[in-house]
């Protein structure tokens, strides 16, 4: 059995309980002590593989660790999926960046990735602060020039109505519908009352959509689209690594730098600058036409990125207001939702934004109708960011 070293706390990770038997038999073991983090959409296992046979048809070593990854049946759905399969995203990325997650194979009905050690950079420095060095950095602008570099050839297929190559206006009024269709219309049922009473028009999204003006022409690429500190890793020997591809998408390179700045949750407009310039320089080294007149289109970009999340978060801030019964829970539910409707105020055109006390009541209201506060359902805790 391996011994727990203090790097084992890469990724989001749950303490084992309740694995089922797979077919393959108990070929895998847990690591006792994982550190209790958790996803929104995923439950995560650390495990160690003690049967050679697997061991040599994954390709690792006897005893190796890796991460155990499943969906979790009955959350809401809130993000954007092009591609409905991981593993073959995984597939074409590990051929040009490194220092991704591999994927292994399935046991039970987890999917198996390689496991790296180390701490999520949300755990090093917290929004408040910058990123951890000018090492740090330097890689995660290699990040952004690899994944422009990768063949999209070896991808899976878009949609048959994916935009063309190139086509930046084309993209973003695209995942201005998907957002509509699999966000808000697919949960409009449960929450649009809510909606409706924290003052998001009903058609909100579709009037962005409206309003983009037409793009400068850059080449699609590849793209991560949730680079941010809890899914980047600091190895022991100070390397990044970067995980969960599950919403990786063909578009403009610039949907991929404007959510990175959202959710990176850098502290000052300077930090913002000096990320945006460096990622300017990288660019420019892969593709000068990625980098032409892109500001005026990067707002945009992150106006749509505060447009989208409102969803997501006045969800999550719901569902956590209605399980935890606790003044904190409260509190931090309401302050979730005054922000997101803050930053999405002038994109979705939004009116004067609410009180606390006036969410509070119409959150306690929308509890209440659904079986009031401490209503602890089966998914509860995995909607609520760790942390």
């Amino acid at each position: 059995m391996v011994t727990r070293q203090p790097w084992l706390s890469g990724g989001c990770l749950e303490p084992w309980g309740t694995l089922p038997r797979s077919p393959l038999g108990e070929g895998i073991v847990p690591v006792r002590g994982a550190p209790p983090l958790c996803g929104h959409h995923h439950e995560h296992h650390l495990g160690e593989v003690v049967d050679a046979g697997l061991a040599r048809r994954w390709g690792i070593p006897f005893g190796a660790l890796v991460k155990l990854r499943r969906s979790i049946s009955g959350v809401p759905s809130v993000v954007c999926r092009v591609w409905p399969k991981e593993e073959e995203i995984l597939a074409a990325v590990n051929q040009s960046v490194p220092n991704t997650p591999r994927h292994l194979g399935e046991w039970g009905d987890y999917a198996v990735h390689t496991y790296a050690p180390g701490r999520p950079v949300s755990a090093l420095r917290p929004p408040s602060k910058t990123m951890p060095s000018h090492h740090c950095m330097r890689q995660l602008m290699a990040f952004f020039r690899r994944l422009a570099r990768v063949d999209t050839a070896s991808l899976p297929s878009p949609p048959v109505d994916w935009p063309e190559d190139g086509d930046s206006t084309g993209f973003l009024r695209r995942l201005v519908r998907l957002t509509e269709d699999t966000v808000h219309q697919r949960n409009r049922a449960e929450f649009g009352e809510l909606f409706d009473k924290l003052g998001v028009p009903a058609d909100a999204m579709e009037d962005f959509g409206r309003r983009i003006p037409p793009f400068t022409k850059r080449p699609f690429s590849l793209l991560h689209t949730d680079i941010h500190r809890d899914n980047l890793v600091m190895q022991p020997d100070g390397t990044l690594f970067l995980l969960d591809w599950e919403l990786a998408m063909v578009g403009d390179p610039l949907h991929e730098l404007a959510t990175h700045l959202v959710r990176m949750k850098y502290p000052s407009d300077r930090a913002r600058k000096s990320v945006i310039a460096q990622w300017k320089v990288a660019m420019s080294e892969v593709s000068s036409a990625a980098t032409t007149d892109f500001e005026g289109d990067l707002q945009w970009y992150l106006d749509y990125e505060h447009a989208q999340s409102i969803y997501p978060d006045i969800i999550r801030a719901a569902l956590h207001f209605e399980a935890d019964p606790r003044e904190a829970a409260a509190v931090a539910a309401v302050r979730q939702v005054r922000k997101a409707l803050v930053a999405a105020r002038w994109p979705l055109r939004i009116g004067e934004v609410q009180e606390s006390t006036e969410i509070r009541r119409h959150l306690f209201d929308w509890a209440s109708g659904r079986g009031g506060r401490g209503r602890r359902g089966s998914v509860d805790r995995w909607l609520w960011p760790a942390g």
